[in-house]
């Protein structure tokens, strides 16, 4: 029934770019709405239970069951290298089933604006995973439309010369492996808008040098 799991998710602070921790703010642990703060990171004070998840989904998910780490605001350069780091710390740790971890591909959640991020930052972040683990997804897309955002198939198709361009010229040309675009919530109007810019630019077709063009 499924062919991958969501092992570790959002295990990197916004404000440090390292390790989300037990005091990203003063909500106590205690109150529902402790918000960022790690209960996990409460519990071992390191990176350990991270690591110690992927080697419990090594030893005891079925071999053909793909492996993530998942996150957001996952172009942003001060998150991206703490999201390196912890990649390249479960990477290290491979090894068999049940003494070493396995990792499959990083999931981008992609919850974008018109505007942020651009084409460039997500090409350096897909490329940038794609180098430590091998596959990048994009697993929870939306896309939060501008105030001028007309719905017309000009619109969509300006939306996705950037994002997704970015997304299948790199597969074309084998610089990403990207194996998966899951849209979160469809009836949502954020993700109505992803669904058009995918139908808008169907029509497309790749030209000699793999560059995605109308």
């Amino acid at each position: 029934m499924f062919y991958g799991w969501d092992v570790v998710n959002e295990a990197i602070s916004d404000a440090t770019g390292t390790y989300r921790t037990d005091s990203e703010n003063s909500e106590p642990l205690s109150n529902d709405t402790h918000g960022s703060n790690s209960s996990w990171w409460h519990v071992y004070g390191s990176n350990e239970y991270i690591i110690n998840a992927f080697k419990f989904a090594n030893k005891y998910a079925p071999e053909t069951l793909e492996l993530y780490y998942n996150d957001y605001n996952e172009t942003v350069i001060k998150k991206m290298n703490g999201i390196k780091e912890l990649l390249q710390t479960i990477k290290d740790l491979e090894g068999e089933r049940g003494v070493g971890t396995r990792i499959t591909a990083m999931g981008l959640q992609g919850h974008y604006q018109m505007e942020d991020p651009n084409a460039n930052s997500l090409e350096v972040a897909m490329k940038e995973y794609g180098k430590i683990v091998g596959e990048v997804q994009i697993t929870e897309l939306d896309l939060r439309a501008s105030s001028d955002y007309d719905g017309s198939d000009e619109a969509n198709v300006s939306i996705f010369d950037g994002g997704m361009g970015i997304i299948l010229t790199g597969q074309k040309r084998g610089e990403t492996k990207t194996s998966m675009i899951h849209i979160k919530d469809v009836a949502k109007c954020n993700s109505l808008s992803v669904i058009a810019g995918i139908r808008a630019v169907a029509t497309k077709k790749w030209n000699r040098a793999g560059v995605f063009t109308p």
